[in-house]
């Protein structure tokens, strides 16, 4: 007999609870690896005075901020497909569970992209870099895909208009990463393809995703005012 028909149907809080756990836990190793990032490039510029090191320690923690805001988003989306699915059914028990285990690889993949950064050719991406960023956007690609997978299999998704419109943006997300991971991936085989750097990518879409309501505000007053004219 499976363990799973032994526990029974878990409450909602429990469900809810466990899920805010694994998120609570993920950030919380993101903030400590925060010391060990920028340690070293500010005792570099501490004994070489080059702003080279001090740009490359602000870079760092634009990129542990950007993860952050990343997983704290990422939960905002988990935490209301749940609330709002009052049913749960075994799918969506197997998308949460892929979701928390890419969720816990986010700090993982962090330190390695992290330690991988040459002080010294900062800017110069050498393939093993260039496979890590890739994983890095594969893995946010998952996380917004399985996010729309745990909405779109709920029972209540067909009634519930707002369970509709919050797995759509989870899909829109995840169709953005997945542009973002083929067009850094070709940097792998390809050393002439142009690097954007990650925070750059992740702070503009944080920016515009955070402030989304505003952003469709103002791209639906662009035809009033032009039919005006």
């Amino acid at each position: 007999m499976l363990p799973s028909r032994q526990i029974g149907a878990p409450k909602p809080e429990q469900w809810v609870g466990l899920v805010d756990a694994v998120y609570a836990i993920a950030m919380t190793v993101l903030a400590l690896l925060l010391p060990d990032m920028l340690s070293e490039s500010f005792k570099l510029f501490e004994k070489t005075r080059s702003t080279q090191f001090l740009w490359i320690g602000f870079y760092q923690a634009g990129f542990y901020f950007s993860g952050l805001l990343i997983l704290y988003e990422a939960w905002c989306f988990h935490r209301s497909i749940l609330v709002l699915s009052n049913s749960k059914n075994r799918t969506q028990t197997v998308y949460t569970g892929l979701m928390l285990g890419v969720v816990c690889l986010v700090p993982a993949w962090s330190g390695a992209v992290l330690e991988g950064i040459d002080h010294s050719q900062f800017w110069i991406e050498s393939k093993l870099q260039a496979t890590l960023g890739t994983f890095g956007w594969v893995l946010i690609f998952l996380m917004y895909l399985l996010l729309y997978l745990i909405g779109r299999s709920s029972s209540e998704f067909h009634t519930l208009p707002n369970l509709r419109l919050i797995s759509k943006e989870a899909k829109n997300r995840s169709i953005f990463f997945a542009i973002t991971s083929a067009f850094h991936a070709v940097r792998i085989v390809d050393k002439e393809w142009p690097i954007v750097p990650v925070v750059l990518i992740l702070s503009v879409y944080l920016l515009i995703s955070f402030n989304q309501d505003r952003v469709s505000g103002v791209l639906r007053a662009i035809p009033n005012a032009l039919r005006l004219r």
